[in-house]
């Protein structure tokens, strides 16, 4: 399987079956994120979460260019 480029891997699986996580995480934020809910998880499904583009890319980017970005990966 290839990195995907707008999602961060938190568990890879050699299955076909893939779990998406969408979330923004914040600095500092008190609560616990889907990094923490993986190793609570008894699937053997790959789990992805979105990862943020770079900063030069996200000022210009609009919601449909974001969920593009996303899709390009999982295709």
């Amino acid at each position: 399987m290839t990195t995907p480029a707008a999602w961060n891997v938190l568990r890879s699986a050699d299955r076909s079956e893939l779990v998406l996580a969408c979330d923004f995480s914040a600095a500092g934020r008190p609560i616990a994120g889907f990094t923490d809910l993986t190793g609570l998880l008894t699937t053997e499904c790959a789990l992805w979460e979105t990862a943020p583009p770079p900063p030069e890319e996200a000022a210009r980017m609009t919601g449909a260019d974001q969920v593009a970005r996303w899709a390009a990966d999982v295709r």
